[in-house]
């Protein structure tokens, strides 16, 4: 096992005891990877991060956010790095998204960030 899925076992294990359906599914949401229809969801959370002064990037296009997806969907994972959709199990709508995006399996750390749409905010998915 990798020191970064390791490490998220270690910290997902107590929610997984609070009777998740499998790693990657629990009773609210679902990780998964990103499909060329959540374009639109990952252009709003551009919006909404760019409104709460986190980040500010230059303006992308509908059609720039349309291949990143696709690019997405289609990427290999490298073990350790990824990006994951969080979607919600029972409406079926990504309200936010997870990712490692640097990792030291030897030194056993990694860097990681969450995205929660701003409609989805302060209900839970991230807790």
């Amino acid at each position: 096992m990798s020191g970064l899925v390791s490490g998220l076992y270690f910290a997902l294990r107590s929610v997984i005891e609070w009777g998740m359906t499998s790693f990657w599914i629990g009773n609210r949401i679902r990780l998964r990877g990103i499909e060329p229809d959540d374009w639109t969801a990952f252009m709003r959370f551009a919006v909404d991060e760019e409104r709460t002064g986190d980040l500010l990037n230059p303006p992308r296009s509908a059609e720039g956010f349309r291949a990143w997806t696709k690019e997405q969907a289609a990427a290999k994972s490298d073990g350790d790095c990824f990006q994951l959709a969080i979607e919600d199990v029972d409406a079926g709508e990504t309200v936010g998204a997870v990712g490692s995006y640097q990792a030291d399996p030897r030194a056993g750390w990694f860097e990681y960030g969450v995205t929660i749409g701003a409609d989805h905010r302060r209900k839970g998915y991230a807790a």
